[in-house]
């Protein structure tokens, strides 16, 4: 039990500083850090909700970051019917694990396949007008966070994606 408590204080010790650190790397705005509660995280392909407090931060006209004790995660809230077919294929190439789902319904995950068409169909039929996009990159991955950043932002901005705020 003293191992359990000891390897949880150090992880959550390591969620808060490395969400704070990130944040103070960029040169965009951003607001402070916030406890987020009632996420969800993918245990053995199930989801389950965290009822428990995990640090994000927002950058002002993107979207959220935060850390899932396993992954840093960018999520980016956008107009359903700016996202076009190219954005998808463009987007897939980045590199990096892509989540695309529902801002209401977001446990339904539109982009279960790695093919293009199959989930630019997805979105095309789905029913909410705002979807989400998530971006999750490894802890070694922080060090080149801006540059990430400043990809994504081109990438939304060359395909006239439309963020929601």
């Amino acid at each position: 039990m003293i191992n359990m408590k000891k390897e949880l204080h150090e992880k959550m010790e390591f969620a808060w500083k490395s969400v704070a650190a990130l944040r103070d790397s960029l040169e965009v705005e951003t607001t402070g850090l916030k406890c987020s509660f009632g996420n969800y995280v993918r245990i053995d392909g199930e989801w389950k909700r965290q009822d428990y407090p995990v640090p994000t931060f927002r950058i002002e006209g993107t979207g959220e970051v935060g850390y899932d004790y396993d992954k840093f995660y960018l999520v980016v809230a956008a107009d359903r019917l700016s996202i076009t077919r190219k954005f998808v294929e463009d987007l897939l190439k980045i590199g990096h694990s892509i989540s695309i789902y529902g801002a209401r319904n977001f446990l339904r995950e539109l982009s279960s396949s790695r093919d293009p068409e199959e989930i630019f169909k997805n979105i095309e039929d789905y029913d909410e007008e705002v979807i989400q996009i998530e971006i999750d990159f490894s802890e070694d991955d922080t060090k080149g966070f801006k540059e990430i950043l400043e990809g994504l932002c081109a990438l939304f901005e060359r395909h006239e994606i439309r963020i929601v705020p």
